[in-house]
């Protein structure tokens, strides 16, 4: 693999993003198209590196509608799959849990549009370098502190440090951007995650298979419950095919499965034989790979990417915070995206809650940046801190409601087989009424929690 060397980082900005997953490029891109020009954007990864990695999968309807206010939706609809909405299979029968259609009368986006994480990317990342502006990498922050001339230094692993007026953390839920300004970062109801939830711990893996598709549809993602567990199957666009192209007959899919506590930690990047075991056990059995379960075999060709995720609820005390020492110097914090808050990815909401911070950030940011006064520790902070308030309110109803889905799955799969079927059909009939099909698509997307 040849890797480059590192981009020459700038000594000073009036912006600086510490991040460049969808959310700090969007956050960047924004910033550009308000006239704020002086900005940077670094990421700890190599690009080379990166990869193929990725988790995000999904953009619902209130997202899609942000990013159309920057001219960036139209690129990432025009790959994507258009997806209808969920699938649920049970008993051998399937019925449509969402209908996203149902949508159409209320935004231009009724979908889910389904691509990887790494083509939104890719795109976002082509679109900052139309507008002139780089990711600098690998830089990976590792300290901050006021500055004696004002504003942050933010220092990295290399020995490089960079002077900025305001730091923008879009550096994960794993922030070091929030953790050096001192901003606690907890479950809001301090309930944690119960030992026995059967969907705390996930893996997620994009496969290409083999044979025929595993999708009776393949513009609805499909779930399926079984005795042993759950497994989610995402159509991807065909353009997206890993390190080779596609084959005939071959089709590459997004896979979602629990893995309970008593079968143990999932290996940190699960191999094809764990992903196809899994499958053969949790999925339905025409997605088996085992003959004398599936006449026809469907089989997982290759891995393209694959990862384990753990359950965790958390959310940012703070999403802007003046940082300052003794004598009244420093900048401002703020943070976006997963280095604010963090949840279960039932309903993915996780991707686009945070791209959503950014675009409604940057309209008030620009204009605080705008304002008159040098130093912005002097200016208003209201407009600011009340986007915080608000974003903030949006991610506790986005955990409030992902912790609803994992409490219900969890209930599902522990029932005994008589409370299975009953939960099943009672689903089933409630699905078909058209409103409440309207509300429970409205929810997934993001509508009515912009």
């Amino acid at each position: 693999m040849n890797i480059q060397a590192p981009s020459r980082l700038p000594e000073s900005a009036t912006v600086l993003i510490v991040g460049a997953g969808p959310v700090g490029l969007i956050t960047a891109i924004s910033l550009c198209k308000r006239g704020i020009r002086d900005i940077v954007i670094v990421d700890a990864q190599h690009k080379e590196s990166y990869g193929y990695s990725s988790r995000a999968s999904m953009l619902h309807a209130a997202t899609l509608e942000a990013l159309d206010t920057i001219g960036c939706a139209e690129p990432l609809v025009s790959v994507g799959v258009k997806s209808r909405g969920l699938l649920h299979y049970e008993y051998g029968t399937s019925f449509p849990a969402v209908e996203m259609s149902s949508l159409k009368d209320y935004t231009p986006f009724p979908f889910a549009l389904l691509l990887p994480q790494s083509m939104t990317e890719e795109i976002f990342t082509k679109h900052l370098a139309e507008l002139g502006v780089q990711v600098h990498r690998p830089y990976r922050a590792v300290g901050m502190k006021p500055s004696a001339s004002g504003g942050l230094e933010v220092t990295f692993e290399s020995g490089n440090m960079i002077r900025a007026d305001y730091v923008v953390g879009a550096d994960g839920s794993h922030s070091v951007i929030r953790e050096v300004s001192g901003i606690p970062f907890r479950d809001p109801e301090n309930t944690g995650t119960p030992a026995a939830n059967l969907v705390q711990q996930l893996v997620h893996a994009d496969v290409v298979f083999s044979g025929s598709d595993p999708l009776t549809s393949p513009i609805y993602l499909e779930t399926n419950i079984s005795p042993h567990g759950v497994l989610m199957t995402i159509p991807l666009p065909p353009s997206y095919t890993g390190p080779i192209p596609l084959g005939p007959n071959e089709y590459v899919r997004r896979l979602a499965f629990n893995v309970p506590g008593s079968e143990g930690t999932p290996p940190p990047a699960p191999p094809l034989e764990y992903v196809q075991e899994n499958i053969n056990r949790k999925g339905p059995a025409r997605m088996s790979s085992d003959l004398s379960v599936n006449p026809r075999p469907i089989h997982v060709e290759r891995l393209i990417w694959s990862s384990r995720y753990k359950m965790r609820y958390a959310v940012a005390d703070s999403f802007a915070k003046r940082v300052v020492d003794e004598g009244g110097n420093g900048g401002l914090v703020i943070l976006v995206g997963d280095a604010a808050h963090t949840h279960s990815p039932q309903g993915g909401q996780g991707m686009n809650l945070g791209l959503r911070d950014a675009i409604f950030l940057v309209p008030i940011l620009a204009e605080h940046i705008d304002a008159p006064g040098g130093n912005p520790l002097d200016k208003d902070m209201s407009r600011l801190e009340q986007w915080a308030a608000n974003r903030r309110e949006r991610a506790l109803n986005t955990i409030r409601m992902t912790k609803k889905l994992g409490a219900s799955t969890n209930n599902v799969m522990t029932s005994n087989r008589f409370m299975r079927f009953v939960t099943y059909w009672v689903w089933r009939l409630i699905s078909s009424v058209p409103f409440v099909r309207t509300m429970v698509a409205w929810r997934f997307s993001g509508l009515g929690n912009r």
